[in-house]
């Protein structure tokens, strides 16, 4: 079914005016932007042409990927930038493919291994599990029950686990821990499964994260994460500089050595190995990890590491700290009979060990060493400046069948931003705008007394400007924070002083909050960037999205300083060249949360005054849609009940259609 036109009948026969959809949809809303979506795509795949193209909120671009990927008869990718997008394709919609097409299929979803239970692991804890208060007891109990009936280890079943639970991180499938052939769960092992029907798999639906973590793996190693394929289709595309960047960089934790330490002291007594030598090594090493980076405080910012901040002190704490690694890995190595898992305790000691070397010695210039801190972690990482290269001979040299496609690619209308960053230099390009009536479905408020972002009264007036916007919308909002700094502020301001349902980000899995949001129809979400893309509510449940700034980039954080002096050193304008595109296209995002179908009606609400009273300023309007622009409250507020006027009118007319 390679041909083109014969594709293009397919996606026709599906999508068409009078498709299989429209027959089997009451209230189908027939999109031409999404046929001359779905049928460049298949020009794309066939022909082995990279395509980037925009499509505009509601074309309805996933069926118009899905459709050609499917029907082209090569093993295809498709990659989203969130898990949410994922499952939201392996759930929905390849159902209702596997129903629409004259066509048998298989289909894959695979997430990163930490996402999937380790069988060795939650034995080895279930013997002995650490437990240490009453809460911990609860959930080990929960998870015991969910053990004995799940038939895929995902963690996405858990609802009951918070997002960062130490729970999971002691019985999860992480790559370090892994005996691979050598277990003795191998064949049980969830990740063996996986990978089995990846293999056999004519489309396999991954996030960005995987991907990007398996290009890396196969760069360096013999190894991979996922088994070799003809092209890939990249959904939120706009997140794959960002992505890319983290996984081709190296990083070092305390955590990470302490858990090897830990890990590998449990190791020695479950063989039975006593070494007094390799004891006191371990208890060295716990000292010296403490003292060298103890040395950096915790909770502060990002923060860039020079040559000129390695004083005597801090070098002479490095050295005693790396000499205790050296001597770990020499002693391990020595040992005349180990388990296997010791075996992965000195594999991952010596990665440490590089690792560390590369990011202290800070002699590449193609990288940015920098700290990150947090409430219990110190982080050291080396990131790579510029993927736009790695990018280029990985991806777009080796792979022809290439699909790069989001709501937010463009700025002004031209796609000159993204191709730059990502190293793509030839390829197609397609923008189709959203069939939405933007003026009459949205406005913008933009409250023009409120302090700049930078002033020290903004959260404190934010709060309160915030509280009164949501008494408009009755809750049924988002709150969108460009850092976890402001949404906890402005969270420990509100969420006693409103008579609506708060939920966080970060209390309990995105999936389970999202879907408690849908259910609560006045409930409010407050979000940081995993809520800005990739996220689908329809109808009354989202009816205003509040953003408390314009999204930019912090300039003093490590990786965007080194890329602004990258970009000056090259005689380019850093902040029009890369600070604002990047801004416009997420406040773009932001914006795409609010309007899903045509009978949705929505606020945003732009909590910085920057956006009228900068030169710059007209950038970002530039870039979002025509709406009405306002600038006082009451007056968004009478707006506002002439929409939601206008759509109950609408939905009457809908009703009398119906009948």
């Amino acid at each position: 079914m390679e041909a083109i036109h014969e594709l293009e009948q397919v996606i026709e026969s599906v999508l068409g005016q009078h498709g299989k959809l429209a027959q089997i949809f009451k209230y189908y809303e027939y999109r031409p932007e999404q046929i001359t979506m779905s049928k460049a795509v298949a020009a794309s795949l066939v022909d082995k042409t990279p395509l980037l193209v925009e499509a505009g909120t509601g074309t309805g671009k996933t069926l118009a990927y899905l459709i050609p990927a499917i029907c082209i008869s090569k093993k295809m990718v498709i990659s989203t930038g969130t898990k949410n997008l994922q499952e939201q394709i392996f759930v929905k919609d390849i159902p209702l493919l596997h129903s629409l097409l004259n066509k048998k299929f298989k289909v894959c979803k695979v997430k990163g291994r930490e996402n999937y239970l380790c069988q060795r692991r939650w034995k080895d804890f279930s013997r002995r599990p650490r437990l240490n208060t009453k809460r911990s007891l609860k959930l080990f109990q929960q998870m015991r029950l969910w053990v004995s009936k799940t038939k895929f280890g995902d963690r996405s079943e858990l609802d009951f686990l918070q997002d960062n639970d130490p729970l999971w991180q002691e019985v999860n499938s992480k790559k370090d821990f892994c005996l691979g052939q050598k277990c003795k769960q191998f064949r049980e092992c969830f990740i063996t499964r996986l990978r089995r029907e990846a293999l056999e798999a004519d489309l396999l639906i991954v996030n960005h994260h995987l991907f990007f973590s398996d290009l890396s793996l196969k760069d360096t190693t013999p190894s991979e994460v996922l088994p070799r394929y003809d092209g890939v289709i990249f959904d939120e595309a706009h997140q794959l500089e960002d992505i890319a960047t983290e996984y081709f960089g190296l990083g070092v934790s305390n955590y990470q050595i302490m858990e090897l330490i830990r890990d590998t002291g449990r190791e020695l007594e479950q063989d039975k190995i006593k070494d007094s030598n390799l004891t006191d090594t371990l208890n060295l090493l716990n000292q010296r990890t403490s003292a060298f980076f103890g040395q950096f405080p915790l909770g502060m910012e990002k923060k860039r590491l020079r040559p000129d901040m390695l004083s005597e002190p801090f070098m002479e704490q490095y050295q005693r700290f790396t000499n205790s690694l050296e001597i770990l890995s020499s002693q391990l190595a020595g040992l005349k009979t180990k388990s296997d898992p010791l075996l992965a305790c000195e594999r991952r000691c010596k990665e440490i060990q590089e690792s560390l070397h590369f990011i202290m010695d800070m002699s590449d210039p193609e990288y940015v060493y920098w700290i990150e801190s947090r409430v219990k972690a110190v982080y050291l990482h080396a990131s790579p400046i510029d993927v736009s290269g790695e990018l280029k001979r990985l991806l777009f040299d080796k792979i022809k069948r290439i699909v790069l496609t989001s709501a937010t690619l463009s700025v002004d209308e031209k796609f000159v931003y993204i191709k730059s960053r990502l190293g793509l230099e030839s390829c197609n390009e397609l923008i189709l705008k959203s069939h939405f009536d933007y003026p009459h479905q949205t406005m913008i408020y933009v409250p023009t007394h409120l302090p700049a972002p930078q002033h020290e009264q903004f959260i404190t007036q934010a709060a309160e400007e915030i509280r009164r916007i949501v008494q408009i919308s009755k809750g049924r909002a988002f709150i969108l924070f460009t850092s976890y700094r402001n949404l906890d502020q402005v969270y420990q301001l509100l969420h006693e002083k409103l008579p609506y349902r708060i939920l966080r980000q970060g209390d309990r899995p995105k999936t389970t909050l999202l879907m408690e949001f849908k259910k609560d129809v006045h409930s409010i979400l407050f979000a940081t960037t995993s809520f800005w893309q990739g996220v689908d509510v329809q109808g009354e449940a989202l009816s205003c999205v509040v953003i408390d700034k314009l999204p930019f980039a912090v300039p003093t954080e490590p990786l965007v300083e080194a890329r602004i002096d990258f970009l000056r050193q090259a005689e380019e304008n850093p902040f029009f060249s890369y600070q604002v595109p990047r801004a416009v296209i997420a406040l773009r995002q932001g914006l795409g949360r609010l309007i899903r179908n045509q009978q949705d009606r929505g606020l945003l609400c732009i909590l910085d005054r920057r956006l009228l009273t900068k030169s710059y300023g007209k950038i970002f309007l530039q870039n979002l849609p025509e709406c009405p622009l306002i600038r006082d409250l009451q007056q968004a507020t009478n707006l506002w009940e002439d929409r939601k006027k206008e759509k109950e009118n609408l939905l009457d007319t809908i009703g009398v259609i119906g009948k």
